[in-house]
């Protein structure tokens, strides 16, 4: 501060007071101080060089993300040894050619739905629900968790899987996508198995939790036996009756393997064949030995008509056997459904007595001829086209069965491979002039047809002769010559000699010593004889004893060659395939226990909602393509059970006190193979399987005995196109 021409330091005491120097001539502060330098602290030092090893860091990732090596340097680990050959990081993650841009889009979930899945699918083809969980649709999927939730279950969720729930809620719903990498983890080795799943990763989603196996898991049951046997053996009621009877003691099996063998994979039980098996006490059953009754089934037959009505009334069917009674066959019935002229003569004749028309209104008259024609071009066309003409009358249904021993299906079976000799000769009987008839647009019905009442015409009926007088005219014949006239014509000539002229030559009188003249010979002298033939000594139902067709004067009748016949099979097939009257018909002539074949006796049939029934030739059989949520392999067991074998896991139910011992029967009366199981066996138990499947034994992971992905999925083969290098040389 200048007080006057000099300058005083005012500074404070609080700051050390005025300094001893003073200020200096131009007021300035006479004490020099050097200037401030700041000094970094250590937080700062610590911020500036992680900047610039971040930046450093950046550097070089870019710079290794555009080089030839980017791949290895970027890889978390090796690969599995069935995955090496995907063709490096972008054959399974699609976002590694997007670069940088689309690393940070899968980094944070922002890529396409299913974008990390589809390379997958390139390879594994799981259906077209390969995303949802468990490759099956929602609404099969949430038909499963209803059921999962209905069934008792007292066993609390562990604590963990509780508390997730709680915090995190269900992960997902049926329609949810649940990715691949969700359960397979790559990068973890060669030999690293991508199908072992973490404990508790599968009952993260499940609606029913449990601690472990043998603590808590479900009881098997519904799951294992949800649709009865396709083939009706009922093991209680022949191990308790039938094999103890004397004729069957001998030849029943003494062991279980005696029907049932394991595939070669070990995993399937398969059942062996009839022959060895049930033929031995029920071959001559299927073959008709034993059979009470028709041991064969008309195919076809001349339905008996009413000839004599059809003549009275004036209409012309051509030629048509007049003492046949057999009946319309199923089997016609079915082939004669495509024909519209037929379908409704048979509508309009039913209940009519076609034996006896005498009663038959013109329009039921109308009816039977229509019939009758429409018989005759069933027979003609069966010979003339064979097998092609009974498809083409089946609308091709007969081209499509499965074969009954997985061979290829024969088309000869719709007709049993009948010989051509066989029908050629019975239409020669039956319509000799057959091609005419159906040539001349038969049937010809007067317009007026006359009713039952009697207004047709009929014969004069005549007299019955009187045959008490001996010398009345013989019926047809002249007056009785009179004998009192010695002089009348000679009983012995042709005509009466005249005996009044007494100078008339005598007739010759031959010489009894004269040698014998021969008479001229006859016409039937001279046709050449007649074959001698052997007289069959048994019936044609017998002399068909190994199986084949026969006639029965009016009929063509099958009598099956033994076990898997395929006619009877073919035409099993048809009456299911197809829901009608006619099926319905065709199906009766096998549905009796007395069926020529028994086919239905054993093999069941299934009759679902949708109306098209399915008999079941063979039992169950295994698919490899086929994946269910429950995998066993049987031969790994073989030697771990206990002296009941086979029973300890599959024991015999018996009927029940006061139940009905036919209960396992009476099931297949149900179309719905799902309605009413009997098993006939009780299911395996958790703890019978828990005894072995334990942590420290031989483990319990849900996979061990459970597939993720459900549904029929056939291995991929890899389309290999074959060069030829050679040069052809003649």
């Amino acid at each position: 501060m200048r007080r006057g021409d000099r300058w005083h330091c005012t500074r404070p005491a609080g700051a050390g007071g005025p300094c001893a120097d003073g200020p200096a001539p131009d007021g300035g502060c006479g004490t020099r101080r050097p200037p401030c330098t700041p000094v970094r602290n250590l937080l700062a030092l610590r911020r500036r060089i992680t900047r610039m090893v971040v930046v450093a860091v950046i550097g070089l990732v870019l710079i290794a993300v555009q080089g030839s090596t980017r791949e290895t340097l970027l890889s978390p680990g090796p690969l599995t040894f069935q995955h090496s050959v995907t063709g490096g990081c972008a054959g399974c993650h699609q976002g590694f050619a997007d670069g940088p841009a689309g690393w940070v889009k899968a980094a944070f979930g922002l890529s396409d739905p299913g974008h990390g899945d589809r390379a997958c699918h390139s390879c594994h083809d799981l259906g077209p629900h390969a995303e949802r969980p468990h490759s099956r649709p929602a609404a099969a999927l949430a038909a499963v968790t209803r059921n999962a939730e209905r069934r008792p279950h007292d066993t609390p969720p562990p604590v963990e899987l509780a508390l997730a729930s709680w915090l995190f809620g269900q992960p997902g719903s049926e329609s949810a996508a649940v990715g691949c990498s969700t359960c397979h983890r790559e990068h973890q080795g060669v030999g690293a198995d991508l199908t072992r799943i973490p404990a508790g990763a599968c009952q993260a989603c499940h609606a029913v939790k449990f601690d472990s196996f043998g603590d808590g898991h479900p009881p098997f049951g519904a799951t294992l036996f949800d649709r009865r046997q396709r083939i009706g053996f009922d093991h209680a009621a022949h191990l308790d009756r039938h094999f103890s009877e004397p004729d069957s003691r001998d030849k029943a099996p003494s062991n279980c393997t005696d029907c049932h063998v394991a595939e070669a994979d070990g995993r399937f039980m398969a059942v062996r064949r009839f022959e060895p098996m049930c033929g031995t006490c029920h071959g001559d059953e299927v073959a008709g030995t034993r059979l009470v009754g028709a041991k064969g089934v008309a195919f076809l037959a001349v339905p008996g008509l009413d000839v004599r009505e059809f003549e009275a009334r004036g209409i012309d069917i051509g030629d048509w056997p007049r003492w046949s009674e057999e009946p319309v066959t199923p089997f016609m019935r079915r082939m004669l459904d495509r024909d519209d002229d037929a379908a409704a003569a048979l509508r309009r004749l039913d209940g009519v007595d076609l034996l006896d028309l005498r009663t038959a209104d013109p329009d039921q008259m109308r009816a039977a001829a229509d019939l009758a024609m429409a018989v005759k071009r069933l027979v003609g066309d069966l010979l003339a086209g064979g097998v092609d003409a009974a498809a083409a009358r089946l609308s091709g249904v007969a081209l499509e069965m499965p074969p009954a021993d997985g061979g290829a299906a024969s088309p000869g079976a719709l007709l049993g491979h009948m010989p051509r000799e066989v029908l050629l000769a019975a239409t020669r009987d039956w319509f000799p002039h057959l091609a005419d008839d159906l040539a001349s647009g038969l049937p010809a019905v007067p317009e007026a047809l006359p009713g039952p009442a009697g207004t047709a015409a009929k014969a004069p009926q005549t007299a019955p002769t009187d045959r008490s007088d001996i010398l009345a005219p013989r019926p047809g014949g002249s007056a009785p010559i009179d004998r009192s006239d010695i002089l009348a014509p000679s009983l012995e000539g042709p005509a009466a000699a005249d005996q009044s002229d007494i100078l008339a030559p005598f007739a010759e009188v031959p010489d009894p010593l004269a040698a014998p003249v021969a008479p001229p010979p006859s016409q039937a002298a001279l046709a050449p004889p007649a074959p001698s033939m052997v007289e069959p000594k048994v019936p044609a139902e017998e002399w068909m004893a190994g199986g084949g067709w026969y006639r029965d004067e009016f009929a063509l009748l099958y009598r099956p060659t033994g076990h898997a016949d395929p006619f009877l099979r073919a035409w099993l097939d048809i009456a299911a395939a197809e829901p009608s009257d006619e099926s319905n018909r065709l199906m009766a002539v096998f549905d009796s226990p007395r069926a020529p074949g028994a086919c239905l006796k054993c093999h069941s049939v299934d009759r679902p909602r949708s109306g098209t029934a399915v008999v079941n030739w063979l039992p169950a059989q295994d698919d490899p393509a086929r994946r269910d949520f429950v995998r066993f392999s049987h031969e790994p067991h073989f030697s771990l059970v206990a002296e009941s074998g086979c029973q300890t896991c599959h024991a015999v139910v018996r009927p029940f006190a006061g139940g009905s011992t036919n209960a396992f029967q009476d099931q297949y009366r149900a179309g719905d193979p799902h309605h009413g199981v009997i098993a006939g066996f009780a299911p395996p138990t958790v703890a019978t399987c828990a005894e072995c499947h334990a942590p420290g034994r031989t483990g319990d992971t849900c996979t061990q005995c459970h597939a993720y992905h459900v549904g029929r999925f056939a291995t991929p083969t890899v389309p290999t196109r074959m060069e030829v290098t050679g040069t052809a040389t003649r």
